[in-house]
């Protein structure tokens, strides 16, 4: 009988060890490895997809403001509710009829974030034209009237009114419409009974005029986490694949260089195209213009060759999403940045190394530059492997640790005087700049390269800091 439970014992364990190796292999193999042959990329099915449900994706927002009314909030920062996709049926309504547009003051705006409804928020100047085009609405409505906003905000108090800022305007819209079905008081009303971290406003909580929201509390620690590069160049089978995405039927043409580094370089003709693949699992490809005169390009149309281009060369990580428009050349062309999320967080790198995940630089219709630096999650079982699950500081105790350097910048950068100020009047004016806070993931340039930590994104003024969630201190600053 012993005899027997032994065995049943030790078959238990061996599969239970099978599955977690097994997790593992999986989540090591990167989207490179399961392309199909090079011979065969023209074919591939992966050529069969919906750029409308492409775009409506990956041109969403980059966070969500619940406001559920009497100073109650809360923040998202991915989609897990399904908002993004409960919303564009919603404002498509917006460009299928004509609508009152009326201009609104900036208290007005902060009011009716007080009252339940969603806003959801870009971190770039989002064009009306491509909001149009992601919820495939028509030449009415809004189309011509506002050439850009940041946040949208869908009022439950209201029927058929949507609240819209446009910081590049510096202007604040209510705008009116005859008939719009849909609403999103059934999403707030399931998020407030399944619970959620509370956020308020920075005047509830510090006692200065400012309604940027933070959280006192989380309700859950969050761990670092383990992740693997995306593309391992000394793997053949995975490097292969993906360069013959770039070449096409032209890839027996294409000269292959392999330095001693481990990177790897791929060229046609004199430098018309090139592909290089380090060692770190960074992916750059150049391209030449084809010479073509362009005046000017239309933004959604550059928008959606990008799009194309990458999920026809590498495809999307998990939660991706565009995180800025940068104009070239006179509108002659774009760059446009996308990043994505691990665990329902932004991924951040070193921005002096690397601006965003995925970079692609369109002129007119013409991919002429990408790169993309991705990691992905190793999910480790945890008798192989216990990871870290320290306590998250507050934002408040963050900004306690770092005041004094915080102090130095702004005296010496923002406020621009070397006088002595009290320090409770740089406190204020500290607490009154911030802008944003927001929770992600951070690769450390000089730390361990397999693994990401929590952080506190905290924008005030002119910079973003970047501190441990950890440990509070300061990472990295880059300028807004």
């Amino acid at each position: 009988m012993r005899k027997e439970g032994f065995k049943t014992l030790l078959l238990t364990m061996l599969f239970v060890l099978s599955v977690g190796l097994t997790q593992q292999l999986w989540v090591g193999i990167p989207m490179a490895e399961i392309l199909p042959a090079t011979k065969d990329v023209e074919n591939n099915e992966i050529k069969n997809y919906d750029i409308t449900t492409l775009m409506m994706n990956v041109i969403s927002p980059q966070s969500f403001a619940i406001n559920f009314g009497g100073g109650y909030h809360t923040v998202f920062f991915s989609d897990a509710y399904n908002i993004w996709s409960e919303a564009v049926p919603i404002l498509k309504a917006y460009f299928e009829q004509e609508v009152a547009i009326e201009e609104i003051n900036m208290e007005r705006w902060t009011s009716v974030n007080d009252f339940r409804s969603i806003r959801v928020d870009f971190d770039y100047d989002m064009p009306i034209s491509v909001l149009k085009n992601v919820v495939q609405g028509k030449d009415l409505g809004l189309q011509g009237k506002i050439s850009s906003f940041r946040s949208l905000l869908i009022p439950v108090t209201e029927e058929a009114t949507l609240y819209i800022s446009s910081p590049a305007e510096s202007k604040f819209y209510r705008v009116r419409a005859r008939e719009v079905n849909g609403s999103m008081a059934e999403i707030i009303n399931t998020i407030e009974q399944n619970g959620f971290d509370h956020y308020f406003a920075v005047k509830d909580i510090m006692g200065v005029e400012n309604n940027t929201l933070m959280p006192i509390a989380l309700s859950e620690d969050i761990s670092k986490i383990k992740v693997v590069q995306e593309v391992d160049t000394t793997n053949t089978r995975q490097v292969e694949p993906l360069a013959g995405t770039f070449f096409g039927e032209n890839f027996d043409f294409v000269r292959k260089i392999t330095e001693t580094s481990g990177t790897v370089i791929y060229m046609y003709g004199y430098g018309q195209k090139a592909l290089k693949i380090d060692a770190s699992g960074t992916v750059e490809y150049n391209e030449e213009a084809d010479g073509r005169p362009v005046l000017t390009a239309e933004v959604t149309e550059a928008l959606r060759a990008a799009v194309k281009f990458v999920t026809e060369h590498g495809d999307w990580p998990k939660e991706a999403y565009l995180k800025g428009i940068v104009e070239r050349d006179k509108k002659r062309g774009y760059l446009f940045l996308f990043g994505y999320r691990i665990n329902g967080l932004p991924i951040y790198y070193y921005d002096k190394v690397i601006r965003a995940p995925i970079e692609v630089e369109v002129t007119g219709r013409q991919v002429t530059a990408y790169k993309r630096y991705v990691k992905r999650e190793k999910i480790d079982v945890t008798f192989i492997e216990k990871l870290d699950n320290r306590t998250i500081l507050t934002p408040q105790q963050v900004l306690d640790i770092n005041f004094d350097y915080i102090k130095s910048i702004f005296l010496g950068e923002v406020m621009e005087t070397d006088e002595e100020i009290e320090e409770n009047e740089v406190l204020k004016e500290i607490l009154s700049s911030i802008d944003g806070v927001e929770l992600g993931y951070y690769e450390q340039p000089m730390g361990e390269r397999d693994s990401l930590i929590p952080i506190w994104i905290i924008k005030l003024k002119t910079y973003q800091y970047y501190f441990d969630a950890y440990k509070g201190t300061i990472l990295n600053r880059s300028e807004l």
